[in-house]
């Protein structure tokens, strides 16, 4: 078809020979509506024939300015072939670059393939050794791609880049291929032994001059010269494989072997020099004059060449006779091996060979690295210089993308920054490693591929173990972590798995015994110490990892004088571990010497700070897990925090009924409010941080002055029993929900309830969030429901409902984004919800306990606190735990005396009872701390049997148990299926068990909270008592084994008939009167018809249980716990919150006296056999032995804390804050040998 649109006497009219011109002019006249200009006709043209703007300013209208090229294209023609391109089927295309114009042209079928292709007069090609490609797979685009940048562009020198086996040799013969046909030369030189520059000019001018110079000129760049005269007048297209071989090793990429140099002046002329040819290179490393002359205008360009896609793999195991392979198995495969086509073809043969064709069988073997692999990437990583390799080294321990900073932060030695960006650019030129920016921080980060870091590893763990069994351990040993403490869990997890087992296994079978390879690791310690003391290093920490490792104890271990880096103690008991003088650089140690009550993250995202038992504050540096602030803020443990909106202040709620506002730089109370008359379990600043708003178990909410302390407004909301509360973004209004499923909105100034609506749940609710734009309420309920909602707030309507949940949902958050809510529920998950459509998109599951509370960070980090003594920072894009802050508490909930001895048992939170003996001799407190530990989570309740000769305990890990005590045999474990049990008893005559439960772990059982008895002649016989609502914290049998009371945070008591055989009815009657929860129930021994009772009003009822009658005995300030009578029934102890102990007489309801000695709740009380002592345990982790004539203590027990006897005298590396930490949990920094 004739070009009829075209003069031959406009410029650029070389197009015509490339392009149906006619077609493209009334296609783009179409998209404008109206003909091309004439200028818009030549400004496409100069586009099509690959000048840039620029240049076609200077050949068109003689001048170096471009702008007005730019704006005529910018406004017309890029608008037109925009519209061009999307009605052919582009989706919002838009054109960012002029040179990208001719591929995508093209690609629409715009080029004249038969003009373009037709072939010169007279061709010469000489493929020299390069392969067969006649089985070629995919790489369309690659083709295309560099199609059009020599043919369109005009491109005078490309290098292929990729790592070893990518098929840069095999797409450059291919593209050569399709393109010989366009050049009047072609020809192939193989660069594989090395070959001078002398013989490659040689062989180049003798090819294109048909042997015409019978002598080249005496020097290099007289025979360049030459070359060039030939490539000017010839189109000429020279492949060059291998490239990779005549540059240096060992020192920064793209360098020149010695001798060499003048490759390096050919590269250099072939893209400045101007000539009709194209030299196109194929290397595994960039070389330095393709990385100084390349860019996207320029003649000279680079292109990294990736993996081969699923299903060019498919082909690829076909053609090896692998028919049966299912998808996945392919793209595991392919991101296993980076979509690299030999190493594809390499396993693909050892499949079909040695495993009948089996992938699947194949992948189980679990290794990536072998045979013909293992060489390629030798002669790889043989190239590098030495802090290339320490950084390829670094990258494989760290699994994921890292920083540069991070690496620079890896390494033992110092290393200048230009140094270390030298080596990264140099392995970035290799083709060894990946990059990537983070698309929050914006920070550039570098990885590896997974072949690539398996060998590595391999190398790592080979070189380690070397060393180790040497003893000469300065090269890897000591440079290198095996894992690191401080980086994300789920990365520490995969060292342990990958870097630490692997080589305990090849340890394990040198050694034979762990106590061998035990004493072979002292002796490197040993050694280190004498030859190196406290020498910069990770020697000390990878043996303290490996010992951990091996479930090695080390009490009483000298670690002294050692540098301690990356170890990790959170999980490891320290008893008399000697570490004085140690730098124990980036170790983590367990983060508090409590568990953690309240969480609250920054509005910057950057400071986490939590609350604990122990009443104490701690801030938390989120990037780096580090602790930088210990506050001892509160009497009580502390229920909530918030950040004010500058995150300049910090507000906590507490037990002890006090809300106080902090510093959080100096760590200085502001203002303390004392308000409240019960516990706070809500604080938030309003008001740009000016009002404090509060609520309380006392049944208000306060709006407080941050500046005058004073009390503005008080809103009572006595009688409504709220659940959950929540503050809107404007500050302004509260919601609150209660056990009714009311849900009211508040304004916080004036008081005003301003909407009430049904929640429309099954059960009461249990947690409350607004949105962050405000117009949507989440609603979580309980157990019986465990469901989620969302409301439109401007009318009451329910959006949607979320359901998935087994049990109550304890706490909601917003995504920063308001996409995501995320939903902590008591059956240990977390997971997130759509909230456009209301499915759960992950489900999130580290926690070994209930969630109590989450958090999200402005940057989507999510914060989730749990009963299991721990804190987790999630990264939800991936589902993985990034840090976890892990508590510790070895509180006890109960104490008690063997019923003929001075024989003590504890039930401790750590799911151990402990017996003690020796409590009153003056010799050491000895206990028996192995024999009684099946239960899996915290023992609440412990009771000896009236003989004396057995044990029951009740814990939350939903069990009851029975021990022998001689023996420490369990002799029966009762299952109690989704249910805590909270108290275990024996009846008085020895024959019935009972136990109390709170059944919050049922899903979906209102009536679930319950007494279960158990006959222990038949144990598989138990009677299930119903009839409470709410969890049974006590149970106390009468002295004649006839009457079960049995006590419930429901506020009532409940008599049951054991005696009778009716079981249908055996309830008695209830016994009302306590107004708020009941903690213990307990019978008075010599009269059959006194019942005590205690609870969290503070108040002890006496209980005539015949009339009904009662009186009440007040004197606590705080939750009375416990209740004991003594064996004569004259005195009740009790054990109460504000850590005190009073003995009344019940003759006439006064209290003879008081007992101080614990700073910590009192849990639990037990009187011994003849009533002289008083054992009373505490949530301050001791017992307390009690002489009653005297009122004085006489021992106090106390179980080993994680650092009993720790010595951390001179030690560096760790916080202020830290070093607190470890002292509260028994390490000492005076330390005495003696």
């Amino acid at each position: 078809m004739a070009n009829n649109f075209v003069s031959q006497s406009e410029e650029f009219i070389e197009a015509i020979n490339h392009w149906d011109l006619d077609k493209l002019y009334i296609d783009l006249s179409s998209a404008k509506g109206k003909r091309l200009t004439p200028t818009e006709k030549k400004l496409l043209r100069g586009i099509l024939c690959g000048y840039s703007p620029g240049e076609i300013a200077e050949k068109v209208y003689q001048t170096k300015k471009s702008n007005a090229v730019r704006v005529t294209l910018s406004n017309g023609l890029y608008r037109y072939l925009e519209e061009l391109l999307i009605s052919q089927g582009e989706e919002e295309f838009k054109i960012k670059s002029w040179n990208k114009i001719p591929l995508f042209l093209e690609k629409a079928g715009y080029k004249r393939i038969s003009c373009l292709n037709q072939q010169p007069r007279n061709k010469y090609h000489d493929w020299g050794e390069a392969l067969d490609v006649s089985l070629f797979y995919g790489r369309e685009f690659e083709l295309a791609q560099l199609s059009h940048w020599i043919l369109v562009e005009r491109c005078r020198l490309v290098a292929l880049l990729g790592f070893g086996g990518i098929g840069k040799t095999s797409l450059s013969i291919k593209l050569g291929q399709q393109l010989q046909n366009d050049f009047e030369y072609l020809i192939f030189l193989s660069l594989r032994n090395a070959p001078a520059i002398e013989e490659i000019l040689g062989k180049l001018i003798n090819f294109i001059s048909h042997n015409r110079e019978s002598s080249l000129p005496e020097t290099q760049n007289q025979q360049i010269s030459l070359l060039f005269d030939y490539l000017r007048s010839h189109r000429c297209l020279i492949l060059l494989d291998n490239t990779e071989t005549i540059l240096s090793s060992g020192s920064r990429a793209g360098g020149y072997l010695p001798g060499y140099e003048g490759y390096g002046e050919l590269f250099k002329r072939m893209g400045d020099l101007p000539h009709q040819s194209c030299l196109i290179l194929t290397s595994r490393e960039k070389p330095q004059q393709i990385a100084l002359q390349e860019g996207d205008s320029f003649p000279v360009r680079s292109f990294q060449l990736s993996g081969i896609n699923e299903s060019d793999c498919k082909q690829i195991f076909q053609a090896k006779g692998i028919y049966n392979t299912r998808e996945n198995e392919l793209s595991r495969l392919v991101f296993k091996y980076s979509g690299n086509p030999l190493a594809l073809k390499i396993i693909a043969t050892t499949i079909k060979d040695l495993f009948a064709g089996n992938i699947t069988e194949f992948i189980t073997q679990g290794t990536l690295v072998f045979g013909d692999i293992r060489d390629l990437l030798s002669q790889q990583f043989n190239r590098l210089s030495n802090l290339e390799k320490e950084l390829m080294f670094w990258l494989a321990i760290n699994r994921e993308s890292v920083s540069i900073a991070d690496l620079k932060s890896d390494l033992v030695s110092p290393v200048s920054p230009p140094n270390l960006l030298s080596a990264i650019e140099s392995l970035w030129r290799r083709c060894l490693i990946e990059k990537s920016r983070n698309q929050k921080s914006q920070t550039l980060k570098f990885s590896q591929q997974p072949v690539i870091m398996e060998y590595m590893t391999d190398c790592l763990i080979e070189n380690v173990f070397t060393e180790i069994i040497d003893r000469n351990v300065e090269k890897f040993f000591n440079n290198y972590a095996l894992i690191k403490a401080t980086t994300a869990d789920y990365i520490r997890d995969t060292q342990i798995r990958l870097i630490i087992q692997p080589l305990i296994s090849q340890l394990s079978q040198t050694f034979i015994t762990i106590k061998k390879i035990e004493n072979h690791l002292k002796n490197i310690l040993k050694h280190q110490q004498q030859e190196y003391p406290l020498k910069p290093g990770y020697l000390g920490g990878n043996i303290i990892n490996l010992l951990c490792q091996l479930q090695i104890d080390l009490t009483e271990y000298d670690f002294s004088n050692l540098a301690i880096w990356q170890a990790d103690f959170k999980s490891t008991n320290l008893h008399n571990v000697n570490f004085q003088n140690a730098d124990l650089s980036k170790s983590v140690f367990l983060q508090t010497s409590s568990y953690f009550t309240a969480i609250a993250i920054s509005g910057d995202g950057k400071i986490l700070a939590t609350g604990d038992y122990d009443g104490v504050i701690r801030l938390w540096q989120v990037a780096d897990n580090r602790q930088i602030l210990f506050i001892k803020a509160h009497d009580s443990w502390i229920n909530t925090l918030s950040f004010s909106p500058d995150n300049q202040l910090l507000a906590s709620g507490g037990a002890d009924f006090n809300t106080k506002c902090w510093n959080i730089v100096d760590g200085k109370v502001i203002r303390t409010f004392c308000e409240h008359t019960q516990r706070i379990f809500f604080v938030q600043f309003v008001a740009d941080g000016k009002f404090i708003a509060t609520a309380s178990y006392d049944e208000t909410l306060r709006l407080c002055n941050l500046e005058t302390g004073n009390s503005i407004q008080t809103i009572c909301t006595e009688g409504m029993q709220l659940t959950s509360i929540a503050l809107h973004p404007d500050g302004e209004t509260v919601a609150t929900a209660n056990v009714h499923q009311e849900i009211s909105l508040w304004n916080i100034f004036t008081g005003e309830r301003f909407k009430i609506f049904q929640g429309e749940h099954n059960c009461h609710i249990t947690a409350l969030a607004f949105n962050n734009k405000g117009n949507i309420l989440a609603t979580g309920s309980a157990s019986a429901d465990a469901a989620i909602k969302l409301w439109d707030i401007s009318n009451g309507n329910c959006l949607l409902t979320c359901s998935g949940h087994k049990l109550a949902i304890k706490s909601l958050n917003f995504s920063p984004d308001d996409k995501i809510l995320a939903s902590g529920s008591v059956d240990k998950s977390i997971r997130l919800w759509n909230v456009n459509d209301g499915k759960c998109c992950q489900i999130l599951q580290s926690h070994t306990d209930e969630i109590s509370q989450i958090a999200f960070s402005r940057d989507g980090i999510l914060i989730s606190n749990s009963y299991d003594q721990s804190v987790k920072l999630w990264d939800i894009d991936k589902g993985k735990v990034i840090h976890t802050l892990q508590g510790y508490d070895n509180s006890m909930r109960s104490v008690s005396f063997h019923p003929e001895s001075n024989i003590l048992a504890s039930a401790h939170r750590d799911g151990k009872i402990r017996i003690w003996n020796h409590i009153i001799d003056n010799v050491e407190t000895q206990y028996i701390a192995s024999s009684l530990q099946e239960h899996k989570n915290f023992v609440a309740s412990v009771a000896f049997s009236p003989n004396g000769q057995t044990l029951v305990s009740g814990s939350q890990d939903q069990t009851a148990k029975l021990w022998d005590i001689s023996t420490g045999e369990i002799l029966h474990t009762w299952k109690v299926e989704g249910r805590e049990v909270w108290s275990v008893t024996f009846s008085p005559n020895g024959k019935i068990i009972a136990a109390g439960c709170d059944g919050m772990t049922v899903p979906h059982d209102i009536d679930r909270d319950e007494v279960r008895l158990w006959d222990i002649a038949s144990p598989d016989n138990e009677i299930i008592l119903s009839g409470h609502d709410s969890a049974v914290y006590s149970v106390a049998f009468s002295p004649n084994s006839e009457i079960l009371a049995s006590g419930s945070t429901d506020k009532t008591i409940k008599l049951w008939n054991i005696a009778s055989k009716n079981t249908q009815k055996p309830l008695i009657k209830t016994l009302h009167g306590h107004t708020n929860a009941i903690t213990s129930v307990t019978f008075n021994p010599c009269q059959n018809n006194l019942l005590a009772s205690s609870g969290i009003d503070g108040k002890i009822r006496l209980w005539d249980i015949i009339t009904g009658e009662c009186r009440i005995l007040q004197g606590h300030s705080n939750w009375v716990w416990s209740l004991a009578f003594s064996p004569d029934g004259k005195t009740l102890a009790s054990g109460s919150f504000d850590n005190s102990i009073k003995l009344w007489d019940i003759t006439n309801d006064k209290c003879q006296q008081t007992l101080i000695g614990h700073h910590k709740e009192i849990y639990g009380i037990s009187w011994n056999h003849d009533g002289t002592l008083l054992a009373s345990s505490s949530a301050d982790e001791t017992i307390k032995i009690w002489d009653v004539n005297t009122g004085n203590f006489l021992k106090t027990l106390r179980s080993k804390r994680p650092f009993e006897g720790m010595n951390i005298k001179g030690i560096t590396g760790i916080t202020q804050a830290a070093l607190v930490t470890l002292q509260n949990l028994g390490a000492s920094i005076l330390y005495n040998s003696n």
